[in-house]
């Protein structure tokens, strides 16, 4: 700080005292300062209101820079600070008239904003948010400036849920970074850009030619942060597409830019290709997720830590069953929520989990409340937004309403057929055969074989849960053959496929006739389906086991496993089911 800057505060300092409006507290840590405070809190604003608008300009911007100068090369440690004091300082200088100093403040206030913003983006969205939206009214800044902080402030409304202002932000960077030739931070407007776009719904090829876009820019350019962004972005693109061997190819190319660039694994790849491979049946996936949250956290990056979370909640049910999916979502929320996250995707999985542990009461508010702050907050990308919608129809489907099962379907389907990305396609096509199937077995069977024909390439372990009541509807329709064709969508070593393949074995033994087999068959099914705890699919099991027994001519034997799968679909409603099993019991001669 020059000698002139030092005596001003100096001045100011030693007026105070003189007139006791301040004490010396002790020596700062801030290479041995002394440091002052007021004595109280109304002495502190009349002496402040005391002083005119241009001698407040001059004192913030003098502390402004006795602060940049003690920061001695790490201003971001200090950025809030030095925010405050230099645009304050720029406010009072322009409301007072002084337009020479306002020029020689708007600068600094510029840039320390911008890092203000920087600083707290991983701490608190909001915050950073209020620092580039301060920058942009204080400043008239143009050009690469004014390009990076629409960037930032729609990545910070994207992460918020606030997609459509993100989009507005986003499209004015990527067309000013582009005419200011920025190739890297275009590529990375253009990918957010696509996320925001997807979240509003729009046409799944106009989402796809953004990300192309991006990549295509980065093609002649190198390794670079910007590269790891975006290829990680379009690989998560093409996974949520079902494009599992492209995405682990964009996957991979992000850890081969990271490993020439001599820095650590990019967190969130790590955890995407993490995702990929416990879809593929390696169980050694989570430790992908473990590292990746590892180093997220020590490099304090809390958006990407609550994206990788979000997702491991997901995947870990996929092993350890959906209650322990409940438990880290909950775990999730609780962490973005401070950071001013809103991530639809993670609230419509928690659905998939509250489906699958029975809890159908909670799913379907959680869902008819999800498409509302979807319709209205953008919250979540177009295949959130199906999701939810098939899945609120799983529960009404296997509780027998019908009514509001019909209304809900055609329009689901069609929207997923429209989407042409196999996953979307294949949870369609699965949800409205299940639906069709009391109604109409021929329909079902024709939707059934369109589901197996869009699935030839696809192995998506999130339908493993509807994979034993698609394989029921097929063999209601007489056609082993397609029951084992559906077995086969979903492969790999996970206990959530092969807890399925253990219901779809029985069920399949039971068609051919072999009832012994299916007897041990669903017992081992039944009892795979209670530890993991999905309870729709354990009194499958034992309603099988019980079916078995009685064509044995084991009545008495059967007697249990069908009381057992009695309690589990009264208690969830599941009424078409608890129907069957009551005709079985009667069977039985003991109920």
């Amino acid at each position: 700080m020059g000698s002139r800057d030092s005596h001003e505060v100096d001045g100011m300092l030693s007026g105070l005292l003189e007139r006791h409006l301040i004490r010396r507290i002790h020596e700062s840590s801030m290479g041995g300062e002394r440091e002052y405070a007021f004595v109280h809190a109304l002495a502190r604003d009349v002496a402040y209101r005391q002083l005119p608008r241009a001698a407040r300009a001059r004192r913030h911007g003098a502390v402004g820079r006795w602060l940049e100068a003690k920061a001695e090369g790490h201003p971001e440690d200090l950025a809030e600070v030095l925010a405050h004091h230099f645009a304050t300082a720029f406010d009072l200088a322009r409301a007072a008239g002084d337009s020479d100093l306002a020029a020689q403040l708007e600068g600094p206030s510029l840039r320390f904003l911008t890092l203000a913003g920087e600083h707290a983006f991983n701490l608190d969205v909001h915050v950073a948010e209020r620092f580039w939206e301060r920058a942009l009214e204080l400043s008239a800044a143009e050009g690469a400036e004014r390009a990076h902080l629409d960037l930032r402030l729609g990545e910070a409304a994207l992460w918020g849920g606030r997609s459509a202002e993100a989009a507005r932000h986003l499209e004015l960077a990527v067309v000013a970074l582009r005419a200011t030739g920025d190739v890297r931070l275009a590529a990375i407007a253009l990918a957010r850009l696509a996320r925001a776009r997807d979240n509003l719904q729009a046409d799944p090829r106009e989402v796809e030619g953004l990300y192309r876009e991006a990549v295509r820019l980065l093609d002649d350019d190198g390794p670079s942060g910007a590269r790891v962004t975006v290829l990680t972005e379009w690989g998560r693109e093409l996974s949520n597409s079902g494009e599992s061997d492209a995405a682990l190819e964009a996957f991979e190319g992000v850890l081969e830019v990271a490993r020439e660039l001599g820095v650590p694994e990019p967190p969130l790849a790590l955890s995407l290709r993490g995702s990929i491979r416990g879809s593929q049946g390696d169980p050694g996936f989570l430790e992908d997720y473990r590292r990746a949250l590892e180093i997220a956290e020590t490099q304090g990056l809390g958006i990407e830590r609550a994206r990788i979370w979000g997702n491991l909640a997901l995947d870990i049910g996929l092993v350890e069953g959906p209650r322990r999916s409940l438990e880290e979502y909950e775990r999730v929320f609780a962490f973005e929520a401070p950071l001013g996250l809103a991530l639809g995707y993670a609230r419509d999985n928690r659905v998939v989990a509250l489906v699958c542990v029975g809890d159908w009461d909670e799913a379907l508010r959680e869902a008819n409340q999800l498409e509302r702050d979807f319709a209205e907050r953008s919250l979540g990308g177009v295949r959130d937004l199906l999701l939810v919608r098939l899945l609120r129809l799983l529960p009404l489907v296997w509780r027998g309403t019908d009514a509001e099962v019909r209304v809900h379907l055609s329009p689901v389907v069609d929207e997923a057929r429209r989407g042409g990305v196999a996953v979307d396609v294949c949870w369609g096509l699965t949800v409205a055969a299940i639906a069709t199937a009391p109604h109409d077995l021929d329909e079902a069977r024709i939707l059934l074989e369109e589901m197996v024909s869009t699935a030839t390439t696809l192995n998506d372990v999130s339908l493993f849960h509807m994979i034993p009541e698609a394989v029921r509807v097929a063999l209601r329709c007489g056609d082993g053959g397609l029951a084992e064709r559906i077995s086969g969508v979903v492969r790999g070593a996970l206990p959530a496929v092969q807890n399925t393949q253990a219901s779809v074995a029985a069920l399949r033994a039971e068609h051919r006739g072999e009832r012994e087999a299916a007897v041990t068959g669903f017992a081992d099914a039944a009892s795979r389906w209670h530890e993991f705890g999905i309870p729709y699919e354990e009194a499958h099991a034992l309603l099988g086991q019980g079916r078995c027994l009685v064509a044995l001519g084991r009545a008495p034997e059967a007697a249990a496993p069908l009381a057992a799968a009695r309690e589990i679909f009264a208690r969830l409603g599941a009424m078409p089911a608890l129907v069957e099993t009551d005709e079985w019991l009667q069977k039985t001669g003991l109920a």
